[in-house]
């Protein structure tokens, strides 16, 4: 393919906002057009980008001349380069998603945008890695929840617990990712956010990626990960001795405690897509008032997991999550959702037992895994649960934090009292990768996607001063 018929001509410039919102970004959509019309055999009429944040693939709406509309997904070359993803590992990312959608499109009755075709090689018709799946019909379950009443809002809760019973059916022995090889089913090494996120995927013969046969192994081989990663990065010589005593602590308590339990861990392993319950990913419609699930727009980051973490997460609807500034009314309806949410699993699988410690080492080492807070206030939890004795002065008093951060970056009392009692402004958690990595901002206005973090800014900072900048998430 000469550079001139290539769609994606100068794409490796650009960076996520732009492909977003660019106005510049002009891919080469007759050369799309004409391969999409060979490869279906059918006039493809159009071809336009969605304008949406879809991480690691560009989505383009593909219209065909009877009508059938598709979903063009390109991997973007850009995050080999923004977030140091390995291009192989952005291949193995989109083969795993294709391999979990045609697993459960063959043998479940989930609605997953069925796969029609694919092309993993780097140089093919269309121009990179690519996969063309089905329109699914619906509306976006965030956009459409303010319309429904609360019957209605509690029947979407049952088919969403209809689904979730579907993948607690789907089986493995293993902990890994689903990959398709030719016409074999395979369980291969993790594609996780918490395994590829941020740099992560960098380190490859020094981590354990699986397949693993025990929970205990596969949360070890995550901790340890965090270890590598804080001891290599280059976020400074302050960032290791912050918070890989930490993790080294979290990973001391974790060998300590956790209890590898064979009524859960024996082929027990089931499918456990992290954002399943995102609702800007979940499609609904409504039939005769009834509010059904249509489809669920993302499998990536899809893994074997144990089955008690498939069960313990409320969708991201019904969480009071405190920067939404919910009223009374609207906090009060959450509570009662994740109260019919927990009688139906009691009432639906009566054999399945919560345990608060597993609960917490996995939301900590897997869900949270970039949000530091997150470890420190589990192992407060774990050493009160445990009445273990306190040695750690990080972990007796948030006082350590701010001396350190006063005494390594100048920053205010104020600013210390900020960043450590509410843990992140608005009351969100802080994300540790934006944390702690260095800056170079050139202007008070500087934006880092939708936040102004001008207004909070030292006031002892100057342009072009190196700094860590706290970013909300």
């Amino acid at each position: 393919m000469s550079e001139s018929d290539s769609p994606f001509v100068g794409l490796s410039s650009l960076n996520l906002p732009d492909i977003e919102n660019d106005k510049g970004f002009k891919p080469n959509l007759d050369v799309i057009i004409q391969k999409i019309s060979q490869i279906f055999n059918k006039t493809c009429v159009k071809v336009e980008l969605i304008e949406q944040d879809s991480g690691y693939r560009i989505p383009f709406l593909i219209e065909l001349e009877d009508g059938g509309e598709y979903i063009l997904y390109v991997i973007n070359p850009t995050l080999s380069i923004i977030d140091k993803y390995p291009k192989d590992l952005l291949i193995d990312m989109m083969r795993s998603e294709i391999g979990t959608i045609n697993y459960l499109d063959k043998y479940t009755n989930i609605p997953v945008p069925r796969v029609y075709h694919w092309n993993l090689e780097k140089e093919n018709e269309i121009g990179a890695p690519f996969m063309i799946v089905k329109k699914l019909f619906g509306n976006n379950l965030d956009q459409e929840w303010s319309t429904l009443t609360f019957e209605q809002k509690c029947e979407f809760i049952n088919h969403y617990l209809d689904i979730l019973g579907s993948l607690g059916e789907v089986r493995q022995d293993q902990i890994g990712s689903l990959y398709l090889d030719e016409e074999n089913y395979q369980i291969g090494k993790l594609v996780i956010d918490n395994y590829v996120n941020l740099g992560r995927s960098s380190f490859k013969d020094e981590v354990n990626r699986g397949p693993f046969h025990s929970t205990k192994d596969f949360l070890n081989a995550a901790i340890e990960l965090e270890i590598i990663l804080y001891n290599k990065c280059d976020w400074g010589d302050e960032c290791k001795e912050l918070w890989v005593p930490i993790q080294e602590k979290m990973l001391e308590i974790f060998h300590t405690y956790w209890k590898d339990d064979p009524n859960y861990d024996f082929n027990s392993f089931v499918l456990c897509p992290p954002l399943l319950e995102d609702p800007s990913k979940i499609l609904i419609d409504k039939v005769d008032g009834k509010v059904r699930i249509t489809g669920f727009l993302e499998w990536k980051h899809t893994g074997f997991l144990p089955k008690d973490y498939l069960f313990n997460k409320y969708p991201h609807i019904i969480i009071n999550r405190q920067e939404y500034k919910y009223s009374e009314e609207k906090t009060s309806e959450n509570l009662l959702l994740q109260e019919h949410f927990d009688n139906q699993i009691i009432k639906r699988y009566p054999q399945f037992k919560k345990d608060e410690i597993r609960m917490l080492f996995f939301d900590t080492i897997i869900e949270n895994f970039d949000r530091i807070w997150c470890t420190i206030d589990a192992l407060r939890r774990i050493h009160d649960y445990f009445n273990i004795e306190m040695k750690e002065e990080w972990l007796i008093s948030d006082d350590y934090f701010k001396r350190w951060f006063k005494e390594n970056y100048s920053f205010s009392d104020e600013e210390c009292n900020r960043l450590v009692d509410d843990r992140a402004w608005y009351n969100v958690k802080l994300s540790l990768y934006d944390l702690i990595r260095y800056t170079t901002v050139r202007s008070t206005s500087y934006r880092m996607g939708s936040i102004n973090i001008g207004p909070y800014l030292p006031d002892n900072w100057t342009d072009n001063q190196f700094l860590i900048i706290p970013i909300i998430i």
